[in-house]
């Protein structure tokens, strides 16, 4: 039966049981039908991960006959805060549990061997560095020097939140359709602090080089996000540090190393820019605990490695996925470990995310980011897709 389905479906004459359905041209979209076929034809439940992850059909019938172990559950399925499908690393894991002993004591030996860890890994001097607690951290300790931000809209809410608690004023950066800048780097010439994150949060997309670059060169502060910077295929700004002064960087741990839960992140910038918000920090602000799991996640660069490959292959079944549902009008290319699917209307939005939440996914709904059609999907593992997948195939919205 599962030949018979992979013909019908691939298009195919024939199918042997040593055949590799992906050089026949099984494809995420591909396979997602296959998987909806074989459950309908044998009537059991068959995971698109199943059929991603064993390719061949011998393989593929033996997985099947044998039954899965990773069917749904009645565990929620989250993908509304782009955390990591595959955990955290196991070094850092392993580092939590060696220094637990310690907790007892302040982290004034680990915080510097920390630091010196991170600048070694970003290529740049201790005294470059600035562990923070979180992003919000960071923002707050940049904007005890300036009057007003300029920021982008849509884009990450965290700027201008922080800027409200501290009284400062907000100015939009606004967009086009393909959510590109339209403000000419020149217009924040002069004393303008400039909060931007690369690629963007939520649209996924990267800003021009040489836009970001000569808005550097004019204004007189500028905070580049590099949060998701790992997921894309463009290099950092930390080369620019050398000569704009005037440019800081946030490096997060939370995304491509694994440790959303450990609130630490970075900031990098000219020594000279960095020493006044050493002295501004509160005391310690950064706990033992984090520092030891960055610690470990900073020398394990196979979990790394593998958090990378995965979303090299789950991205673009994740796309394809939700271009192929019927729920949304469209779903953007991303740069990130999201993406963005666009429903024909606002109410749509709320009810999709409504539903699928009453059926145990997760997503996120971004009317808080001036996008009131839009949802943002984390791209997570592949049985989470398989659930999501199950969960859009059984909406019915008006």
């Amino acid at each position: 039966m599962v030949r018979t389905v992979a013909i019908e479906t691939l298009g195919v004459r024939d199918v042997g049981g040593d055949d590799d359905l992906q050089r026949l041209g099984l494809d995420s979209l591909i396979a997602t039908i296959l998987a909806v076929s074989l459950q309908e034809e044998l009537g059991i439940h068959v995971p698109l991960a199943v059929v991603l992850e064993h390719p061949v059909v011998d393989d593929l019938v033996r997985v099947i006959q044998d039954g899965d172990d990773r069917a749904p559950t009645s565990t929620e399925v989250r993908l509304d805060y782009n955390e990591s499908p595959i955990g955290p690393p196991p070094r850092a894991v392993a580092e939590l549990r060696e220094r637990a002993g310690d907790l007892h004591r302040y982290p004034r030996d680990l915080e510097p061997e920390v630091t010196r860890e991170v600048a070694a890994h970003f290529g740049v001097d201790p005294g470059d560095v600035l562990l923070t607690n979180g992003v919000d951290e960071a923002v707050d300790l940049l904007l005890h020097d300036v009057a007003e931000i300029w920021t982008v809209a849509p884009g990450f809410d965290g700027y201008a939140q922080r800027a409200a608690v501290h009284d400062r004023a907000v100015h939009t950066i606004p967009l086009d359709d393909r959510w590109q800048p339209v403000a000419p780097p020149l217009a924040f010439a002069g004393s303008r602090a400039v909060f931007l994150a690369q690629p963007n949060n939520p649209t996924g997309n990267l800003f021009p080089r040489a836009w970001v670059e000569e808005v550097t060169a004019v204004a007189d502060l500028v905070f580049l996000d590099e949060t998701y910077l790992e997921f894309s295929d463009s290099p950092s700004f930390a080369p620019l540090l050398r000569s704009r002064p005037n440019l800081v960087l946030f490096k997060s741990f939370s995304k491509a190393f694994g440790l959303a839960g450990a609130r630490l992140g970075a900031l990098v910038g000219a020594t000279q820019r960095i020493a006044p918000l050493r002295e501004r920090r509160a005391f310690y602000s950064v706990d033992s605990l984090s520092l030891a799991s960055v610690a470990g996640a900073l020398a394990d660069a196979d979990h790394r490695a593998e958090l990378k490959r995965h979303m090299a292959g789950a991205r673009t079944a994740y796309l394809d996925a939700l271009r192929s549902s019927e729920v949304f009008a469209e779903v953007r290319d991303t740069q990130t470990n999201f993406l963005l699917a666009r429903c024909p209307t606002p109410q749509h939005s709320a009810a999709v995310t409504d539903r699928l939440a009453q059926q145990g996914v997760r997503v996120r709904r971004c009317a808080d980011f001036g996008l009131p059609q839009w949802i943002r999907v984390s791209i997570g593992s592949y049985e989470a897709l398989d659930a999501l997948s199950n969960a859009l195939a059984r909406l019915r919205l008006p």
